[in-house]
């Protein structure tokens, strides 16, 4: 495959160069450098890493001697990307919800079959999931996860060495919700509650526990008042969903009075510590709310495609200065977690909306890694490369046939570049993608124990064919 082949002259992997700890010393040789940070670094040049950080960013730095090297020729290297709205726990369910809008889709395919997780079928849906995240250029994500099982999530998550926010969804009602995940609000913030005093700044420090009512339907608005207080009192993160689809908002405007928006914003859910997925059909006075409050909008592309939802008005939230965020959603609504096609999608799309200059590739870039990591709260640690930052970047190849022969690296890598163009992936400083080769476990191994337990939670879940 042209974006995946071996390059002439490639260094072994060495001691330092595979899965194992941290390489002391790495550098990354001779790619076009797309640093994301504003007046950062752009250009060919080398990066070179020390115990997991950058140290310098320049030409023709000198080898250090024993330094691992990856060669980046022919290549973009650029942070690694963020994908800031994820569901592990569905990527089992790919294929299995088709041709259904959002609330049908939820109630009588995805919960059900949520609900019938165990431990092994989750710790195998994020393990599949996390293959594919990782070999398509992904570093970073933000996911909610579903009632149950969250603890397994989050140490497939530790193993795997990406820096993420996570929760297990809170619902305390809601249509169609199977009775197993409904809980009582206070039973069900102190699990979550559970998760964050034994993850938050202990272990490695990557992995961080957040708060995640699920959707202004599935929550009462005593549930989200607690929410939004331990967030504040806590210092945690909020991810929810929010103005997803248009039977959605109106059932929210039956029970309420309010609008999606106006809902979560009196209960205190808006702020600069939340993340809301979607927000498709918001209103002028409710975009304010979000740019007000210092929300941040994660779009997602594909899913509001696949389930009919609309196309969320993206280039406006930006220029109205509101943080936007990129993410693929879940494998069931995509059927793909490729960071690539849902930042061409977004730059196409918004030019449908706005016109032929909106929303142009490196903007596009910037949402899939520096607005991403706004989104997860770890600006000062990813999403650019920067001296001092952890060392997680990606390097693309530009020179397969569909990428050239001109244009800027931003746009052959928006509208052109995919997963088989990833050659290497670093995880702070350690090289987890070679040559297009995952080095943390078989790739294969995890497809088949995926399949095995989806035949497993499909027999536990007894749905209708």
């Amino acid at each position: 495959m042209a974006g995946r082949k071996k390059r002439a002259g490639n260094p072994s992997p060495g001691p330092s160069g595979g899965p194992g700890a941290p390489s002391p010393t790495l550098l990354v040789r001779g790619g076009w450098i797309l640093s994301m940070a504003p007046g950062g670094f752009q250009g060919h040049g080398d990066i070179l890493v020390r115990e997991g950080r950058i140290q310098e960013i320049g030409p023709d730095l000198p080898r250090p001697p024993g330094a691992s090297l990856l060669d980046a020729s022919g290549a973009a290297v650029l942070p690694g990307l963020v994908q800031a709205h994820l569901h592990l726990c569905q990527t089992l369910f790919r294929g299995l919800a088709e041709e259904m809008e959002l609330l049908p889709w939820l109630q009588t395919r995805i919960l059900p079959l949520e609900a019938a997780h165990d431990e092994k079928s989750i710790a195998a849906s994020a393990r599949l999931a996390l293959t594919e995240l990782l070999l398509s250029g992904t570093t970073a994500v933000q996911t909610m996860e579903t009632v149950h099982h969250t603890q397994v999530v989050l140490e497939v998550l530790e193993e795997a060495g990406v820096t993420a926010v996570t929760g297990g969804c809170l619902i305390d009602q809601g249509e169609g919700t199977p009775p197993s995940m409904i809980l009582p609000a206070g039973r069900a913030l102190e699990a979550q509650l559970s998760l964050a005093r034994e993850w938050n700044g202990k272990r490695s420090g990557r992995v961080e526990a957040a708060l995640c009512p699920r959707f202004a339907l599935s929550c009462s608005e005593g549930l989200l008042r607690e929410c939004a207080a331990a967030s504040r009192e806590k210092g945690l993160r909020l991810h929810t969903h929010a103005a997803e689809n248009k039977e959605e908002i109106r059932k929210v405007r039956e029970i309420t009075g309010l609008s999606d928006i106006a809902f979560l914003d009196g209960a205190g859910i808006l702020g600069p510590a939340t993340s809301l997925a979607h927000c498709v059909h918001v209103s002028p006075e409710d975009r304010a709310r979000l740019r007000d409050r210092g929300v941040h909008v994660v779009t997602c592309p594909s899913a509001n495609l696949k389930l009919a939802s609309g196309i969320a008005p993206a280039a406006e939230y930006l220029d109205q200065g509101i943080n936007l965020a990129l993410g693929a959603d879940g494998a069931p609504c995509n059927n793909r977690l490729d960071p690539w096609r849902e930042t061409r999608l977004l730059s196409l799309l918004q030019k449908v909306l706005a016109g032929p200059a909106a929303l142009p590739p490196g903007k596009a870039l910037e949402t899939a890694t520096l607005g991403g990591a706004r989104a997860l709260g770890r600006e000062k640690e990813i999403g650019a490369l920067e001296k001092g930052k952890r060392a997680d970047m990606v390097v693309v190849d530009l020179e397969a046939p569909w990428l050239g022969p001109g244009g800027s690296p931003e746009t052959r890598l928006v509208f052109a570049a995919g997963p088989a163009e990833v050659r290497h992936l670093v995880l702070g400083g350690k090289t987890v993608v070679r040559d297009g080769k995952f080095l943390l476990w078989d790739p294969a191994e995890a497809a088949a124990r995926a399949r095995e337990e989806l035949k497993k939670l499909l027999s536990r879940a007894k749905l209708p064919s």
